[in-house]
């Protein structure tokens, strides 16, 4: 057998298996029944980012407002600035409204933030590690720190304090608090951290049926400094973000599925897409890009009565949401980190 022909038949057999292998893969995708109702997917409307907003390095890893600015964090702020130990990211509101509002379609430019956090280099800056969720409340600032070793995985909880009209925020590495991660999954730590009746709920990234039973919350006084775990409700895939709440305990989180963390979440029956329905893109790409809406009871947090969001897909190759705040009673905005590239978005929706 000649080379020429031996290299043909090589090619050939490995079309057949990767044809073989995404055949395989793909059914593994085709998690929803076929009865499943088919309900409303609403767009992304990319928002263009200019400067360091818009790099893929920074890996966006949340969003919250301030006053009348959104602040993106993040995952490794010492890359955005040699400055202190690094900077986040805001962004006026009046300059994504105008953006919205077709009034000035320029490529948001956003400002930087001196960000100071002494004595947290070993995981604020490891890599692997760094920082995946944000909150306020008033000018306190609480962060979510993943970290993990050969043999514990963990997030730390710290605060800090906002000085002057975002003059600085400085964090207090005595404040750290340790949780331990409730599923042990490498790289799933607490994404989401909501501020509600001076209590910080720290949401871990992970609470399928097949991953931990029973899902947990941890609570954490913020006077006290008391941690405590609450029920949640089983939500398959990931959660990433989460909006604040409201004064009724209501808000809304990030739902993510990427096709490659099939095998590590082994996802079990959707319960939220048995219950209201699915979108026909996500029905149909293996990826699931969705917001939900959750409400805070007495010592749980269970699936509130609205649908969710399910964002339309344009192609197989899924978004990962990072980040997601409410804009007023317009939408959701949301941004994913490098993957596919630093996408900001507006998602019209009308909650209210």
């Amino acid at each position: 057998m000649n080379k020429g022909y031996r290299v043909k038949i090589f090619i050939l057999l490995l079309l057949i298996s990767g044809i073989s292998f995404y055949s395989c893969y793909h059914r593994e995708q085709n998690i929803f029944p076929k009865e499943t109702k088919m309900i409303p997917e609403y767009p992304v409307e990319e928002i263009q980012l200019n400067g360091k907003a818009g790099q893929r390095y920074i890996e966006a890893s949340g969003l919250a407002w301030y006053g009348e600015f959104l602040l993106i964090l993040p995952q490794y702020p010492h890359l955005v600035s040699e400055r202190f130990d690094g900077a986040l990211l805001a962004l006026r509101k009046q300059q994504i409204l105008d953006y919205i509002n077709g009034i000035n379609l320029k490529p948001l430019e956003a400002i930087e933030i001196p960000f100071i956090a002494k004595g947290l280099d070993d995981i604020g800056k490891a890599e692997g590690s760094g920082y995946e969720a944000i909150t306020f409340n008033g000018s306190k600032v609480y962060l979510s720190i993943e970290s993990f070793d050969d043999k514990i995985i963990s997030s730390f909880i710290v605060s800090g304090q906002v000085y002057g009209n975002l003059d600085s925020i400085v964090i207090n590495a005595d404040s750290k608090k340790t949780i331990v991660s409730n599923s042990k999954l490498k790289n799933m730590g607490e994404e989401a951290i909501v501020y509600y009746e001076n209590n910080l709920l720290c949401i871990h990234e992970a609470n399928g049926k097949n991953v931990v039973y029973p899902p947990i919350v941890h609570k954490i006084n913020t006077s006290s400094g008391i941690i405590e775990n609450i029920k949640l409700s089983s939500i398959e895939y990931r959660i990433t973000d989460a909006t604040e709440a409201d004064d009724t305990g209501i808000f809304w989180a990030m739902n993510y599925l990427y096709s490659g963390d099939i095998k590590k979440l082994n996802p079990a029956a959707d319960s939220i897409a048995n219950n209201f329905g699915v979108g026909s893109t996500n029905y149909k790409f293996d990826s699931i890009e969705r917001i939900i809406q959750l409400q805070i009871g007495e010592n749980k947090i269970y699936m509130g009565p609205k649908e969710p969001v399910y964002l339309q897909l344009t192609s197989n190759e899924g978004r990962n949401w990072e980040g997601l705040v409410k804009l007023d009673d317009l939408g959701f905005l949301v941004i994913s980190d490098y993957f596919p590239y630093t996408m900001f978005g507006f998602v019209r929706y009308k909650s209210d």
